[in-house]
């Protein structure tokens, strides 16, 4: 069965379930699902961040770094697999890319392999947000680029009680200007683990 997440072409019946989470239901009989979004929290101002946590139903056996069929909503994973780099989103849904440089356009992105030193993979829109990937490390971006200011670290081994250790830099438009913040941990390690939960609850 096919695990289509929330793409836009699918039919989904959509319900809100309290305090903002949403649950998407598709009963098309090739891609039946239920994916379940529950908003974390959301900032303005310079470092604009929206962190949402999804639990897709297809993948309730699947064990990630937030338990079982979830996953946080900027994280991607990439797998490549002769010249298709495969991209899974955080819905469960998947989308190839010919590598390289050559635009989906479904997605309006790209793949770029970069080599400046260790060899890693740039998911970019045409806008210029990137999504980067450590040839090392596939299963969740390194950094995120917002339109080449502001540029989002993670690293999941600094968090300090089930936290992610996130970190901003910003960049004024002429380079001249660079300045680094620590995010708060992003603890959500406790919700997740209650997402299955949450969800079976509801049948």
């Amino acid at each position: 069965m096919a695990n289509t997440g929330l793409k836009p072409y699918t039919k989904q019946f959509e319900e809100n379930i309290d305090n903002g989470a949403k649950m998407y239901v598709n009963l098309y009989s090739n891609d039946a699902n239920i994916v379940v979004e529950l908003p974390i929290f959301t900032t303005f101002g310079e470092r604009q961040l929206e962190l949402k946590l999804y639990f897709n139903y297809q993948d309730r056996n699947v064990l990630g770094f937030f338990g079982k069929g979830a996953r946080l909503n900027i994280f991607k994973s990439i797998s490549l697999n002769n010249n298709i780099m495969t991209v899974t989103n955080s819905d469960g849904s998947m989308d190839d890319y010919i590598c390289y440089d050559v635009w989906n356009n479904e997605t309006n992105c790209k793949m770029r392999r970069i080599q400046d030193g260790p060899v890693h993979y740039d998911l970019e829109d045409r806008k210029g947000n990137v999504y980067g990937f450590d040839s090392a490390n596939a299963k969740f971006p390194s950094k995120i680029k917002k339109k080449n200011t502001t540029i989002y670290t993670l690293n999941l081994n600094s968090g300090v009680g089930g936290n992610i250790g996130m970190k901003s830099t910003n960049k004024i438009a002429n380079g001249l200007f660079e300045a680094e913040k620590d995010l708060i941990g992003v603890g959500i390690e406790s919700l997740a683990s209650s997402i299955p939960d949450l969800i079976y609850n509801l049948f």
